[in-house]
């Protein structure tokens, strides 16, 4: 009986320490399999981060002021004589642009000249005739009032005369309007606008207290509201000439003028603009593409590409906290820990995870992405 049982457990140790060194077998080479596997990896897009200096800037809301330009109105009522301009056109400085009627004044200023040349006459005949006493000296004087009387009247009648005909303050181009010879107009009725030539404009904003006060000469960048969409946007140069001496009590904002001179033919009168305005201090970030910015519950961040010196042409990923700063058309400007030489991935990058393997597909560089 025991020897039956002896040689089952020797029949069972024999058959485990098989199936044992089976198994052990097998497991080995599914390892050394996998030793001689190559490592996963993941091909990506990289570029170089590329320094480049930032000003910190905000966007201001502005307005163009046209630094000749006025409103004409008439000063005394009438019925119009004469329209001498037509919408849309340019004139020239004392160019009459409307007239009233002026009739009456025409045939006063006729009647005056012809009385003062009569008593001009009176008077000089007296002041010959004082010499030899034939006329007493008060004659003389009387006569003289009389004169300088009709001188007065004369320049009276000249004066309304010209104040019924409108003239062109300055050289520019007027304005709409609609007015028709025999319209009788009241007293400051609105003729038109009149705006001077555009070798300058000006363009007038408000900063808010908080970011300080801006220096006269400093340089702020103006681009017409609406322009945005177009391909070729026009950003134009505009310095600072003139600052408020007050802050607004609503809004706790400065009002700033700034003068454009090249370009300022493509502003209009009124026209919104939209103002770059530098706020801080030039500072040294990296620009890197958008497609290289990744977050998470700790923040943004790249991943570096570090060479993998063991495999020709395969790099490591390595997470850098970064903090974007600005950014535009593509590209991104970031502060970390980021050296000018660092590679990036880009385009794939959410594919990868600390300390894996990469392969770099294609590796742009970003001096040809536009940069601010």
């Amino acid at each position: 009986m025991i020897s039956r049982w002896i040689t089952i457990l020797t029949v069972a140790g024999v058959v485990v320490s098989g199936l044992g060194t089976y198994k052990f077998l097998e497991i080995k080479a599914a390892i050394d399999a996998v030793k001689e596997r190559p490592e996963y990896f993941e091909t990506v897009e990289a570029a170089l981060a590329k320094p480049t200096t930032h000003v910190p800037k905000v966007t201001a809301l502005g307005v163009v002021v046209a630094p000749q330009q006025v409103t004409l109105r008439n000063e005394l009522p009438g019925y119009i004589t004469a329209v001498n301009f037509q919408s849309g056109t340019t004139v020239k400085k004392d160019d009459v642009i409307l007239q009233l009627d002026i009739s009456e004044q025409l045939a006063n200023l006729t009647s005056g000249e012809v009385r003062a040349k009569l008593a001009e006459s009176v008077y000089k005949r007296g002041v010959e005739l004082r010499k030899s006493d034939v006329v007493s000296e008060e004659t003389t004087e009387r006569s003289l009032a009389d004169w300088n009387v009709i001188k007065a009247d004369i320049a009276a009648t000249r004066s309304i005369i010209n104040r019924r005909t409108i003239r062109a303050p300055f050289d520019g181009v007027i304005g709409i309007h609609q007015l028709e010879v025999g319209q009788y107009l009241n007293i400051n009725t609105e003729i038109t606008t009149l705006v001077g030539s555009k070798k300058e404009m000006w363009v007038d904003f408000s900063l808010p207290q908080f970011y300080g006060e801006l220096a006269m000469g400093t340089i702020v960048r103006a681009q017409l509201v609406g322009s945005h969409d177009q391909i070729n946007s026009v950003y134009l140069n505009a310095t600072i000439i003139a600052g408020d001496s007050t802050i607004t009590a609503g809004s706790r904002s400065r009002l700033y003028r700034a003068l454009v001179t090249e370009g300022a033919q493509q502003l209009i009168h009124n026209a919104s603009v939209e103002v770059e305005v530098p706020v801080g201090q030039a500072k040294l970030l990296s620009a890197l593409p958008v497609q290289s910015i990744r977050s998470d519950r700790e923040g943004q961040f790249v991943f570096a590409l570090d060479p993998e010196h063991e495999k020709t042409g395969f790099y490591r990923a390595r997470r850098i906290a970064v903090s974007v700063e600005s950014g535009q058309q593509g590209s991104a400007l970031v502060v970390g820990d980021l050296n000018n030489d660092d590679l990036v991935a880009t385009a794939g990058s959410f594919k990868l995870y600390p300390g894996m393997l990469a392969q770099i597909g294609d590796r742009p560089d970003l001096t040809s992405t536009k940069q601010e």
